[in-house]
């Protein structure tokens, strides 16, 4: 079993197809058993990189909304969370919804 920290770069692979999803994708894979952690931030980070997938047009928006989704009940059921203050994580939020 392997323990990995992921920042949200590598997180956004495993749900849009690009350059090291491949790898990111069988690192993330539950057959691998490994122990993932993620920083609190990372989910909004992930979330926001998603729906800009989505605008941009890399993909459908639909898919965006459903990929976010995905990676929040990976991150409920499958992820272990570093806690990041709650004025960080709200500071984060503000500016992703202004973008």
């Amino acid at each position: 079993m392997n323990d990995c920290f992921v920042d949200s770069s590598a997180l956004v692979k495993n749900y849009v197809r690009e350059a090291g999803s491949a790898v990111v994708r069988r690192l993330l894979d539950p057959a691998a058993q490994a122990t993932i952690t993620v920083a609190q931030i990372t989910t909004v980070e992930v979330v926001a990189a998603l729906m800009r997938c989505g605008r941009r047009g890399d993909i459908a928006h639909e898919d965006a909304e459903t990929l976010a989704a995905e990676f929040l009940w990976d991150v409920r059921n499958r992820v272990d969370v570093v806690p990041t203050s709650d004025a960080i994580v709200d500071a984060s939020e503000k500016k992703r919804k202004k973008e």
